[in-house]
């Protein structure tokens, strides 16, 4: 089995943090370009996102509006498949991003991230064979037309390379949790809320922290994946240490014994400073990111999108303009060309009289 470094995720798709800056720059430069080849429109003038405007809206659907869709009730799928299915959209949708901005106009129209989002949904639960989650589930789940979904899906993946090979923490996640539920030693069980049912076990309680805590986790690698890059810059092991690692301290993480285990599977993981094991500092560093992701104010993040979002839709009208007042150019042009090439072809030369008997006799005689 090839680990993965040797996958295509890991040699195509992980990037040093100036290596994804730049990328970001180019195909933000390709929009800009798009947009202030249109027209301006009437009203105050309307600039071109920046990166970290394009940035800022990308966190904000991978974040919030992706686990909303994935959730919804129109897209029937077990509650594993959806989970499934949502942390491979977040891959896809942050690769798309990587690769073209979010004001270019492409062969389906222009790369709107709220179409987008849903056609890497599509798209995962092809990967995943999930038959039940089709565009018109998605369209009763997100309110964008099929037709869309569907327009955008050959630029989807055509921005993902037809490379369609992904891997998600979530595998990795189990493992740790499946290591921890075996490990079990000095491990105290989680004490009932107050309210609840009296007749909970311990069992029963153990199963309910480990749910939250898996839940925690699973939130913690996708939300810091999709805020910090970690999705283009980690290994999905090292995401999914990382987010264990950043619960460890939490009420079920502390219960569970979370950081008693890490000691001793992977001491100095939680040590900073000269102690560090410095083969484990990129893990370290993606648990910084996921710490920083969960004191989001996420109000204040889905506002701006929300005026980033409507700047944006005005830069798709002015860029459609550009790319409808080129599509006409190059149709005048080839009109042009083939009238020209009309003009120019010699004029069939006359029939000389003196043959046409003889066209008669060779045609009698046949």
């Amino acid at each position: 089995m090839l680990g993965f470094a040797q996958t295509s995720h890991g040699r195509k798709w992980t990037y040093a943090p100036d290596n994804l800056d730049e990328l970001r720059r180019a195909s933000n430069a390709r929009g800009a370009a798009h947009v202030s080849a249109g027209p301006q429109l009437e009203g105050e003038p309307v600039e071109p996102l920046s990166p970290e405007e394009e940035l800022a809206l990308l966190r904000k659907f991978a974040t919030h509006d992706l686990p909303l869709i994935c959730a919804a009730e129109r897209v029937r799928a077990s509650a594993r498949a959806r989970e499934r299915i949502r942390a491979l959209a977040c891959v896809f949708l942050v690769r798309v991003y990587a690769a073209r901005s979010m004001m270019e106009v492409c062969g389906g129209g222009v790369l709107d991230p709220r179409v987008v989002l849903c056609t890497c949904v599509l798209v995962a639960a092809k990967v995943e064979e999930a038959k039940e989650v089709d565009a018109a589930a998605l369209e009763a789940a997100s309110q964008v037309s099929r037709a869309l979904i569907l327009a955008v899906e050959p630029d989807v993946l055509a921005a993902l390379d037809h490379d369609l090979c992904a891997h998600s923490p979530i595998g990795a996640l189990d493992g740790l949790l499946h290591a921890l539920a075996e490990d079990g030693g000095g491990v105290q069980y989680v004490k009932a809320e107050p309210g609840a049912p009296p007749a909970e076990t311990a069992s029963v309680q153990r199963a309910h922290a480990h749910a939250r805590l898996r839940a925690a986790c699973v939130g913690l690698a996708l939300g810091a994946g999709a805020r910090a890059d970690g999705l283009l810059r980690y290994s999905p092991q090292q995401l999914a240490l990382a987010a264990f690692g950043a619960c460890a301290h939490t009420p079920d993480g502390t219960a569970l014994g979370v950081a008693p285990f890490l000691s001793r599977r992977l001491p100095g993981l939680l040590v900073e400073g000269a102690g560090a094991d410095e083969r484990l500092a990129p893990v370290r560093a993606a648990m910084r990111d996921a710490a920083a992701a969960h004191g989001v104010d996420e109000e204040a993040e889905a506002a701006r999108a929300d005026a980033l979002y409507h700047r944006l839709k005005i830069c798709h009208q002015r860029a459609k303009a550009a790319s409808a007042a080129l599509a006409a150019e190059r149709a005048a042009a080839g009109a042009k060309r083939r009238l020209d090439a009309v003009e120019a072809r010699p004029a069939p030369a006359d029939v000389d009289d003196a043959s046409a008997p003889l066209a008669k006799v060779r045609r009698s005689s046949v």
